[in-house]
């Protein structure tokens, strides 16, 4: 009897909820660098931010499911946006779990290593669906897995997108990385209308590589970083800027293996304390924990965000119990003056 309370237990969104917020992320270098650490919680499915622009131009009224712009205007805009939806569920046969509970006494632990794999697995999914959205946030786009597909434009200008050509690509002898990068420091500095206290850099791996053969590079470190370099394999600054090697990929919609960074690209950051944000909606389910709105109070009595919600449920025919995870979290791009984008290969 003990044991059949205890896998009924596993299955309570609490328990579940609390697994999956536990995981830690995969292959997220940008979300959990940049986003993650500013995330909060709104207060309804509908997102309400600002976004800090240069331009001229704000979106009309916008409803579900339609991409969300933000257009030219000068100073603070309000955006409001539904927030976006990720959701995956997967069925677990009870034979299965029948099977599993012939093992006696150890078959509460199996049970539980079965249901933790199956949420790590949509877990992971959901964690890379972030950094997608997170690299493409930087870009000044979110896409939809199928990459045309507009969740929302931040209108990133057109000067801060640029592609080197000829002899100015990072792989040629005469090329000058670090005069770039100075160069669109300064840009971006002029750009951008708030302080900029750090400045990063994520570099597709073609970049990393052709930088640690540039002579330019080489001679700069030579006598300095060397060692570490040679170590590593990465440069981990140059100009001031933090360099950031990002190789990870993942399968888009047509099972096509993608970059999260090209490979031939570098996305340069003026981070500030405004220029990112994240916001996590509350998730509409009358099974979720507090309430409906993923929303948990901590022993001090504050309110926390939480990334996902879990549940399960059963299904009669063919017999067998589902296990879900949802996440309804936006990474907001607020200064898009604050990004360069380039492609240097």
């Amino acid at each position: 009897m003990t044991d059949i309370v205890l896998e009924t237990d596993l299955f309570k969104p609490v328990a579940l909820t609390t697994a999956v917020n536990a995981f830690k992320p995969a292959e997220s270098l940008v979300y959990s660098d940049l986003f993650a650490p500013r995330l909060h919680t709104a207060d309804s499915e509908t997102l309400l931010f600002d976004v800090l622009t240069g331009s001229e131009g704000i979106l009309p009224n916008i409803r579900n499911h339609a991409p969300a712009t933000v257009n030219d205007k000068t100073g603070r805009r309000a955006i409001t946006m539904t927030a976006p939806r990720v959701a995956e569920k997967r069925q677990i046969l009870t034979a299965d779990l029948l099977r599993v509970r012939s093992y006696g006494s150890i078959a509460t632990m199996m049970m539980m290593d079965r249901i933790n794999y199956e949420l790590r697995d949509m877990t992971n999914d959901v964690f890379r669906t972030l950094e997608y959205w997170s690299c493409g946030a930087l870009r000044g786009k979110i896409l939809d897995v199928d990459g045309t597909t507009t969740l929302i434009d931040f209108n990133v200008p057109d000067t801060h997108n640029l592609t080197l050509t000829s002899t100015d690509k990072w792989s040629d002898a005469d090329s000058d990385p670090i005069g770039n990068l100075e160069s669109w420091k300064q840009t971006v500095q002029e750009d951008t209308a708030g302080v900029i206290n750090e400045w990063r850099c994520y570099c597709g791996f073609r970049v990393m590589n052709a930088l640690l053969k540039n002579p330019s590079v080489q001679d700069k470190f030579k006598y300095t970083a060397g060692t570490q370099m040679a170590v590593s394999g990465d440069i981990p600054q140059l100009a001031g800027v933090t360099m950031l090697r990002h190789g990870g990929s993942f399968l888009d919609s047509n099972k096509v293996r993608r970059h999260y960074i090209d490979p031939d690209e570098i996305i340069l950051v003026g981070l500030g304390n405004d220029t990112v944000d994240c916001m996590a909606a509350p998730i509409v389910d009358e099974d979720a924990q507090q309430g409906i709105g993923n929303i948990i109070v901590d022993t001090e009595g504050k309110f926390q965000p939480q990334v996902f919600y879990a549940k399960s449920w059963k299904e009669e025919d063919p017999s067998a119990r589902w296990i879900k995870i949802e996440a309804r979290v936006l990474p907001i791009l607020r200064r898009p003056t604050s990004v360069l984008h380039a492609k240097v290969q």
